[in-house]
């Protein structure tokens, strides 16, 4: 069930052009981290307040009091229009009430807000979407008057700042962005009809789409970048550029009844066509077929490595390899290749210097932290070099390719490394403590996770006690060789117990909200995993 907010552009009667209010947004918690000097700018967007749920039956609004006689008031204008979109069971009143606190000093004539738009976030995973109610009023003040704290800003400023962030010391929000469009050229959205994703910063569009990757994101983000008719920034010249192109996508790895989506995309795009592939994982690639078919002009632009173990995927394109430091240009802006091993060796990012924007691929995931694949040369040490790296960018958006793209670019990386540093220090806690064995470690340090997820667990046991090894921080005594040995079989016997009362239980438990599928799907693999214990059984007797 989606989740929904409440917006309101406030306009300044007094002047001819369309200015709106921006109010600072706040940061989020814990925002300074010890030993990492890193912060996010300032961010400035719409003024904005969740709607609480609290009834389906109707719009119950709170209790009426002095504090919120006006909002109650209000409110019942607002419950009108959104009754008519068919949403119910909100607090409304609650929700203008916190707005007005936002933006309304006292003694300021405000008209009646009018409903402007619904916009509908799309579906990333693995939370529920939050769609956005905008509404408009226009405030009778002087133009020196700046209500709330808040700031005007006019159509221009906003789309300068947005697509030239890096001269500004502050940032502008996707709402602001928004309520600016309607009075600039239009965007990328604008001018392809298949493309249905959010466009922030403007030429940079979002898609999620269904792919293999399992729950709870079900879906790989496609990135489309095509920024150069706004910035107006222009590159040096072809030779010093790897690649050129009118257009890029970045990671089409849908599958089923997306790839028709995908086809639809690729058609209405430029021939002259960029697919720039972050890594060779399945789900970043799945749709290359589709391209292929629909755009034979299509050219990949990958790492070695990644071309490398795609094998026979990158038949029929022509395939131009790059490195961290490389530029491409695209309709003359320029955009860098991003070196960002760690995931595997051969993962790359690519960044947007003129808006901020930062294509991060799996290094990180809108919710959760990243798994990396050993099997693919992913190391921690790579990892954590790598997350400094892109925290030096100082980056204004992260967009991952699963998941929701994030406005907190430094929180959330120097979050990833204190959360790695943390989860080292109790594997190092366990092994100083005696542990030696794979599941010794695992079920002391992730003594907080449930014993059937030990398994998925296991993966990032072994790379953080490779990092430790590399760093020399582990016991004399402790020995690769044992700890690598079980690892293995044995691991997995002791964990068998757990995981096999998981698989068994929970689709009982859930009967009601599992499709039958689900549930033999989850018989089957306990059916398997009783079939592997009985075999190593009769190895032992």
């Amino acid at each position: 069930m989606a989740a929904y907010q409440l917006a309101l552009i406030v306009r300044n009667h007094n002047v001819e052009n369309f200015e709106f209010l921006v109010t600072r947004q706040r940061r989020p918690s814990e925002q300074k981290f010890e030993g990492l000097p890193y912060i996010d700018k300032e961010l400035w967007d719409l003024p904005s307040a969740r709607l609480s749920r609290i009834d389906e039956s109707g719009l119950i609004m709170s209790p009426i009091s002095e504090d919120n006689e006006g909002s109650v008031s209000l409110g019942k204008s607002v419950s009108s229009s959104m009754q008519k979109l068919g949403l119910k069971g909100f607090d409304v009143v609650d929700a203008i009430s916190q707005i007005q606190a936002q933006v309304a000093p006292p003694g300021v004539h405000m008209t009646p807000w009018r409903y402007w738009k619904l916009v509908e976030e799309s579906e990333y995973g693995p939370g529920p979407p939050l769609h956005t109610v905008i509404f408009m009023t226009d405030f009778f003040i002087d133009k020196s008057e700046v209500p709330g704290g808040g700031e005007w800003l006019d159509s221009q400023t906003t789309m300068d700042v947005l697509i030239q962030w890096g001269a500004h010391s502050r940032r502008i929000g996707p709402l602001a962005a928004l309520a600016a469009s309607t009075h600039v050229p239009d965007g990328l959205v604008a001018n392809f009809e298949s493309i249905h994703g959010q466009e922030y910063p403007p030429g940079i569009v979002v898609l999620p789409m269904r792919s293999i990757i399992p729950k709870p994101f079900g879906k790989t983000n496609l990135v489309i970048l095509s920024p150069s008719n706004l910035s107006g920034q222009c590159g040096e010249t072809l030779s010093n550029h790897a690649a050129t192109g009118d257009v890029m996508i970045c990671d089409p790895g849908c599958i089923g009844a997306a790839q028709a989506e995908l086809a639809h995309i690729v058609k209405s795009l430029p021939r002259k066509l960029l697919v720039f592939l972050t890594h060779h994982h399945y789900d970043h690639i799945d749709g290359l077929p589709v391209v292929r078919k629909n755009n034979s002009e299509a050219v990949l632009v990958a790492s070695e490595a990644t071309f490398r173990r795609m094998g026979k995927a990158t038949k029929g394109f022509n395939c131009i390899t790059v490195e961290g430091g490389s530029k491409v240009l695209i309709s003359g802006h320029e955009l860098e290749i991003i070196s960002a091993p760690g995931h595997t060796d051969g993962h790359l990012a690519i960044y947007d210097s003129a808006t901020g924007t930062l294509v991060v691929g799996d290094h990180c995931l809108g919710q959760g932290s990243s798994l990396l694949d050993p099997s693919s040369g992913g190391n921690l040490q790579d990892y954590l070099l790598t997350t400094r790296r892109l925290l030096d960018l100082g980056p204004h958006y992260l967009v991952p390719m699963h998941g929701r793209p994030n406005l907190w670019p430094a929180h959330m990386l120097c979050g990833y490394i204190k959360h790695r540093e943390a989860r080292e220090a109790k594997i190092l806690k366990a092994i100083q403590g005696g542990a030696r064995t794979a599941y010794e470690i695992t079920s002391t340090a992730y003594a907080d996770t449930p014993a059937s997820l030990w398994p998925q667990a296991l993966n990032n046991v072994i790379l953080h006690v490779e990092h430790l090894n590399d760093n020399k921080k582990l016991p004399k005594d402790f020995s690769l060789e044992n700890f690598e040995r079980s690892s293995r079989s044995p691991f997995l016997l002791k964990c068998l117990p757990a995981v096999t009362k998981y698989v068994l239980w929970a689709p009982w438990v859930h009967f009601t909200s599992s499709s039958m599928s689900t549930v033999i799907s989850r018989v089957s693999v306990a059916v398997l995993l009783g079939a592997v214990a009985l075999y190593w059984a009769k190895r032992k007797l």
